[in-house]
């Protein structure tokens, strides 16, 4: 029986030879939230199968976007300068009056509609606030060197 031998996440190889790094996730992400912001978005809501009868729920593509750019806040956090954290914290103090003035508006003792014009009010301006935040962590990253491009000028396009 052979020995098992433990590989550390920093020499484990994924595909091919790329490594499982925390520059390699972090790219990863990024191209996923890319690809969350390059598709029309909706609401989430249901649709009912006439066949089966079973329900499935089609998520709302706004809130995946907005949650996967709070998982690269998260794990970009412990290496974030406090400038970006203040600007962040800034951002989710406004996130959460947003979500405040939004509760108090469609509280009012009654059940909360699942799909109003308050909700996607809300839910609209909450996706310019993570892009602010987005962009934000995107500057990060360009200033840490995640961005190595050659320059940009206008001599290029001559």
């Amino acid at each position: 029986m052979e020995d098992s031998i433990y590989v550390g996440a920093e020499e484990q190889t994924s595909f091919g030879e790329e490594k499982l790094d925390f520059r390699f996730i972090v790219m990863e992400h990024l191209r996923r939230i890319i690809k969350l912001s390059s598709v029309e978005w909706k609401g989430g809501y249901e649709v009912t199968n006439p066949r089966t009868g079973i329900e499935t729920y089609i998520p709302d593509t706004r809130a995946e976007y907005w949650n996967a750019i709070n998982a690269l806040s998260d794990i970009m956090n412990p290496h974030l300068d406090n400038k970006i954290i203040e600007e962040e914290e800034k951002l989710n103090k406004e996130e959460k009056e947003l979500f405040n003035e939004w509760h108090t508006r469609t509280k009012e003792g009654l059940p909360i509609p699942k799909y109003n014009d308050a909700d996607e009010k809300y839910k609209d301006k909450k996706v310019i606030l993570k892009r602010k935040l987005f962009r934000l962590l995107c500057k990060f990253l360009k200033k840490k060197g995640y961005f190595k491009v050659k320059e940009i000028t206008d001599e290029d396009d001559e």
